[in-house]
């Protein structure tokens, strides 16, 4: 079934496809094959709405127009076994004044291969409204999904991009291998998010991948990381390059294991890169690399009860840099690495290992740091926390800190 619309004008548009006669319910074979198109149009509207049976096909295109929203849907009805498998949503805006574009993809109990894809180019805010994506995958058990999100040349603009929160009444189960992919090239004030979201820990919620970066970048740009409980064998990697006043935060939930995180920023200053890794995440690895610049700041966590977790640091011909580690309450066999390298000035590193708070903590864990060139650099080390506790550390007026 193949339908076409073409707007060249002022144009509000809905094109639904109607789905199964009641949630849960699949039709005949899903060969819907729906395209809208609108050009230069004032206040444009295109909603796409797909049942959810397999191989269905929705595609967008707005192209200079002014206050555009795009919409699809593959059968978000309120059935925890919607059926939207190997479907593939398009949307394409570029040139607007405004463009707002959403995806949802509602699959069932082994749904797979659904592809959501959005490229904005040149897309300028109307106001207050800037340029948004977002992009959502509702599965109770999610498999081999793909979200692809591509801005280029807008200004502030955001991509939110969702993984494994159901629709109501339905308790996810786990999602594996889906992947989240984002990019944004030479934009300034924006946002990328990327969330895997799950309500419990789930029997099977793995090898998920979420890749963000940003090129040609300016200032002002955000890159947010989240993996909820119970991820394991994930990776999730984020880069800025180059770029200053930009900031990069990843987050791994609760009981998290055998994940990867790896963030870095290229040339320019005041970057922050902060990794997070939340009680009981075990056999992690967290990199941060700055490769030059000054004035950027690095934290990395690890709470407590975590356990054979790595994390990584390298800062580089950079001064006034900031890099802080720190290993909560009952670490056992973490490894902590700061290496301040290529010259710079008044560079600064802390790292802290809460070894006193527990008689099974602090067992087999390493710190190090190496600081090589340059002048006025500051280290400090506190195995044992004490002072103000939490992940002490300190000096204070020549910086380093932390405590809270």
């Amino acid at each position: 079934m193949n339908r076409t619309l073409l707007f060249s004008s002022v144009a509000i548009v809905a094109l639904t496809m109607a789905g199964p006669g009641f949630a849960g319910q699949g039709g005949a074979s899903g060969d819907d094959t729906a395209t809208i198109t609108q050009v230069g149009e004032i206040g444009g509207t295109a909603s796409q709405h797909q049942p959810g049976n397999e191989g269905n096909a929705a595609t967008i295109t707005q192209i200079g127009g002014v206050r555009d929203t795009a919409t699809q849907e593959q059968w978000g009805n309120l059935s925890g076994i919607d059926f939207a498998i190997n479907g593939r949503q398009t949307i394409s805006q570029t040139a607007n004044v405004q463009a707002v574009a959403t995806q949802r993809s509602n699959g069932g109990i082994g749904a797979a291969g659904d592809t959501q894809t959005i490229t904005q180019t040149g897309n300028r805010p109307n106001g207050a409204v800037l340029t948004t994506t977002t992009q959502q995958i509702n599965d109770p058990l999610g498999q081999g999904n793909t979200q692809t999100s591509t801005q280029t040349a807008n200004f502030g603009s955001s991509v939110s991009q969702l993984i494994g929160l159901t629709v109501p009444g339905n308790q996810p189960l786990g999602n594996d291998r889906n992947t989240q992919t984002a990019t944004q090239s030479d934009q300034t004030s924006s946002t990328i998010t990327q969330r895997m979201d799950l309500a419990t820990a789930a029997p099977f919620n793995h090898d998920n991948k979420q890749t963000a970066s940003e090129t040609k970048t300016g200032s002002l740009n955000n890159i947010n990381q989240f993996m909820a409980m119970g991820v394991s064998t994930s990776t999730q990697t984020a880069s800025i390059d180059p770029g200053s006043n930009n900031n990069i935060n990843q987050t791994q939930g609760v009981a998290s294991h055998d994940n990867s995180q790896e963030a870095s920023v290229g040339v320019g200053s005041n970057n922050t890169i902060d990794q997070n890794q939340f009680t009981l995440s075990h056999n992690n690895f967290q990199v941060a690399d700055i490769p030059a610049g000054d004035n950027n700041f690095v934290e990395q966590v690890q709470q407590v009860g975590s356990s054979g977790n790595h994390q990584t640091t390298t800062i580089a011909g950079s001064s006034f840099g900031r890099a802080l580690q720190w290993q909560g309450p009952n670490v056992i066999g973490d490894l902590q690495t700061i290496t301040q390298g290529g010259g710079g000035v008044n560079n600064q590193a802390g790292q802290a290992d809460a070894n006193n708070f527990s008689a099974v903590s602090g067992n087999g864990n390493s710190q190090t740091i190496s600081q090589m060139g340059g002048s006025g650099n500051t280290a400090v080390q506190n195995t044992g926390i004490l002072s103000g506790q939490s992940g002490f550390m300190h000096v204070v007026a020549g910086v380093v800190t932390r405590t809270p």
